[in-house]
């Protein structure tokens, strides 16, 4: 690279700092209250907290892929209840 090339890439790079430097200048100063420099309260309204269920096919493939085909998967599980030929999860039903 020829010394005139490496002196458009510097200022081109330059340039393109300044730039960016100069978006973060025009930022206020003021507060965004009434006097204090203490932002006011955002009002969040959360979701309702939920679980998803799994099946007990679900399960038994977790725990063999956690554990190893050696580990025998319980078979005493609350059975998966179907709705109109679609099993039920959690609280869907």
């Amino acid at each position: 690279m020829s010394k005139r090339q490496q002196r458009k890439l510097q200022t081109g790079v330059l340039v393109a700092c300044l730039f960016i430097l100069s978006g973060a200048c025009g930022a206020s100063t003021e507060p965004t209250s009434k006097g204090h420099g203490i932002p006011e309260p955002v009002q969040v309204d959360p979701p309702e907290p939920s679980l998803t269920r799994i099946t007990q096919a679900q399960y038994g493939h977790a725990i063999v892929d956690l554990l190893g085909p050696d580990i025998a998967v319980p078979t005493s599980l609350e059975p998966d209840v179907a709705l109109e030929h679609l099993i039920a999860i959690g609280s869907s039903s």
